[in-house]
């Protein structure tokens, strides 16, 4: 069951830095997406890929969220996979999605759906997402549903 729900708002320009949530959390999200477009990004995080060891990098990413920073993208490279967040989405992931896998979206003020710097776009059907579609970034503003874990 949730027992959190967190109201996020973002002007344009600013992100979420790809991340790994933390031990605190159940590993599912439910994110309700209610204004601006946006790309929410899947990185597969890879410890082979830097000189940090795979507990290191988990640390590095789960910090990520807390710190705000954005070093975290040029760290992990191209997206696996994006999902296009229109307004008024709904998105859930859970397990390796929410542990394996960093998710952010990069802080900018547009964005193109590219699959060479995007990855693939999970819900291109669902979204009606165009190859080469400009995304221009409004105020986005979105609810995050969690489950923290009492310790």
């Amino acid at each position: 069951p949730v027992n959190t729900a967190r109201l996020n708002f973002y002007v344009p320009g600013q992100g979420i830095p790809p991340h790994v949530d933390g031990d605190i959390y159940v590993p599912k999200v439910v994110m309700i997406n209610l204004s601006s477009s946006a790309l929410f990004r899947f990185y597969k995080v890879e410890s082979n890929k830097t000189d940090a060891t795979e507990e290191e990098l988990h640390s590095r990413l789960t910090n990520a969220a807390a710190t705000g920073s954005m070093d975290t993208e040029d760290l992990l490279g191209v997206p696996k996979m994006s999902l296009v967040l229109r307004p008024r989405s709904l998105v859930i992931f859970e397990g390796e999605a929410a542990k394996k896998y960093a998710h952010g979206v990069s802080a900018t003020k547009e964005e193109i759906i590219d699959p060479v710097r995007t990855g693939i776009i999970g819900n291109v059907e669902e979204s009606k997402a165009q190859v080469g579609e400009k995304i221009n970034r409004v105020d986005r503003t979105t609810i995050t549903l969690r489950h923290i874990l009492h310790t």
